[in-house]
């Protein structure tokens, strides 16, 4: 694979779904990364992974993350862990939260399939 550069005019708009988020998976060969952005005041539903450990770098925006049972404040600078089967979910405050995820192995699949119930 060649190096790259993904410029920041390319990032997906979060869209006016339910969940209010925008997903980009970035084209690599290992682990799984992706940027997440969460309209303000709108959630990503609790889910797990099967198989995925996940790293979860707030970059900007403040907002909750539902992990363990417990709601705990996020902001800018915050690096979360969570291994495969913790249930955990996002819910933005009153700003966009964006958040830089790394996830071993990766979350979606090559054939599409992806590491995410929901529950």
């Amino acid at each position: 694979m060649d190096a790259w550069i993904h410029p920041s005019t390319e990032w997906p708009v979060p869209n006016s779904s339910e969940s209010g988020a925008a997903i980009q998976n970035f084209p690599f060969e290992g682990p799984g990364i992706i940027r997440v952005v969460i309209k303000a005041g709108k959630e990503v539903a609790r889910h797990f992974h099967q198989y995925s450990h996940s790293f979860v770098y707030v970059a900007e925006g403040e907002g909750t993350i539902f992990l363990n049972g417990k709601e705990h404040l996020v902001k800018p600078g915050d690096v979360i862990y969570y291994p495969p089967k913790h249930i955990h979910g996002f819910k933005a405050g009153k700003k966009d939260l964006i958040l830089l995820a790394v996830e071993n192995p990766p979350n979606t699949r090559p054939d599409g399939t992806r590491d995410t119930f929901f529950v």
